[in-house]
């Protein structure tokens, strides 16, 4: 269900810290480690480098007449597996904002980072809704991470982590690479 007529992805400007750290503050980021961020520390991560360096961009993925609703953020742009990172805020989530911006990054960072071998994202095992984007996008699952999500104070409470990739092939060729699970079983044990 769409609910928007255009949507569009704008670089962060470092002018806009305020504007960032007021939009990170007003909602709850439920799938982040830190789920619940305030302004002033909002403002300490963009002061920090949390935003802007030699090798991670940020951009606000607003929709008609630029309302922003999101952020995507692509880092480790200038190593052979680049990664990112999405927030939309809980009200425009489920309008498929996160398939369009997904699949935008991946199609930016192909095209404008040569290096760029593979593209990787990192998630919760109950994030289903961000599975599904990834997987629509033409990712694949590769790892998962048993208790590889902190989520409270002792590890029992950790949620399992899961990984998912997009490799430049793939992206090019409108294929996917299968993994090889189950590989260990040609492996010689002593």
């Amino acid at each position: 269900m769409v609910l928007f007529s255009r949507i569009e992805f704008t670089e962060v400007n470092l002018d806009e810290k305020q504007t960032l750290a007021q939009w990170l503050s007003s909602d709850v980021w439920n799938n982040f480690t830190n789920p619940e961020i305030s302004i002033e520390g909002a403002v300490r991560w963009i002061e920090l480098g949390g935003l802007h360096g030699d090798n991670k961009k940020t951009f606000w993925i607003e929709i008609d007449s630029q309302k922003k609703v999101g952020l995507i953020q692509l880092y480790d742009f200038l190593d052979s597996t680049s990664m990112f990172d999405i927030r939309i805020n809980t009200s425009h989530r489920g309008m498929r904002i996160g398939r369009k911006a997904v699949s935008w990054l991946t199609n930016f960072a192909f095209e404008n980072y040569s290096g760029i071998s593979r593209i990787e994202a990192n998630t919760r095992q109950d994030n289903v809704a961000m599975r599904k984007v990834l997987k629509s996008c033409g990712y694949v699952k590769e790892a998962h991470y048993r208790a590889g999500w902190e989520t409270g104070d002792s590890p029992s409470d950790w949620v399992d982590a899961v990984a998912y990739a997009i490799l430049r092939y793939d992206w090019a060729n409108h294929t996917t690479t299968p993994v090889h699970w189950d590989d260990e079983t040609s492996l010689p044990y002593p």
